[in-house]
């Protein structure tokens, strides 16, 4: 599996899920020009992640439980 980078960031002004922005990435280095893109565009970065396993990639959604 190649490594995988997941980004969540907001605006400045406050945490609003409507402003928010979730990203993956395939690599350090987009993850690094992911981060300075959204600097620039005046988010604030509150997590970075590097994915090191998948537990499950087939996962099912039931309604009602």
């Amino acid at each position: 599996m190649d490594q995988e980078y997941f980004l969540i960031a907001g605006k400045t002004e406050g945490f609003s899920y409507a402003d928010a922005k979730v990203l993956r990435c395939g690599s350090e280095i987009d993850a690094e020009s992911l981060v300075n893109s959204l600097r620039h565009e005046g988010y604030s970065i509150f997590y970075v992640t590097k994915t090191v396993d998948r537990i499950d990639d087939n996962v099912t959604i039931r309604e009602g439980e």
